[in-house]
Order: structure tokens, then sequence, then C-alpha cells
């Protein structure tokens, strides 16, 4: 759902060696990273068609929590071509198999907004 390095993480509120100055004291060449995901559920809305979901997300470097934003849209599922291998598509396509099942599948890039810190 997140994308660090497309989603404007790095360089913003996680460290990126060489890039930014967001570090904590004497970890300058240690990059950051997201982990540690938790919903807030009070905040998480939806209907048939979208989701807006919150969730808090660790950085790393520096050591911190903030807080997220992301907006689902579902669309139809579209059939998977077939491949005489599908074994590398199953490992890529994990979260759109386990929607599948739902009938539904997540669009491919689902807008995800840091919302503060």
């Amino acid at each position: 759902m997140f994308n660090p390095f497309t989603d404007g993480g790095y360089g913003h509120f996680i460290h990126l060696p060489g890039y930014d100055n967001i570090t904590d004291l004497g970890r300058t060449n240690e990059i950051g990273g997201p982990y540690g995901p938790y919903l807030v559920d009070k905040f998480t809305k939806g209907n048939s068609e979208t989701s807006t979901v919150y969730f808090t997300l660790s950085t790393w470097n520096p050591y911190t929590t903030v807080l997220m934003k992301a907006e689902l849209e579902l669309k139809p599922l579209e059939p998977i071509p077939e491949y005489p291998n599908l074994l590398p598509i199953l490992v890529s396509m994990s979260l759109f198999l386990v929607l599948a099942a739902f009938g539904r599948q997540i669009k491919r890039r689902p807008s995800v907004t840091f919302v503060s810190s």
C-alpha cells in the first residue's frame, strides 16, 4: 500500500542518507524504513466502492511514528491472462489474489498521504 520511494516517504519523513537531514543524532548514514503499521479503526470509513484508512507507521530513522491516510478504490475483477507458469504472478500479486476471492481488487496505486507526526 505504501512505497516510501514513490509515495513521498524518503526525504520527507523517512531518512535517506545523502538526500535529507531528517535523522536521529548519530544515525546520518543509516537508512530509515517504514514498519509496524497499525490501523486506526475510529477514523476508517468506506462504502462498496471506496475506503479511507488511517494508520500509524513507524519510520526507524528518525525513530518515530507518523499518522498516515490511504484512500482505496475498488473496481471490478479483471481476468488473469493464461500463463504457462503462474508462480511468479501468484507471488507478486498475493494481495490481488486475496481480494479476488471477494470479487474485487484494489487499483494498482492507492493514494497514501502523510497526515502528521
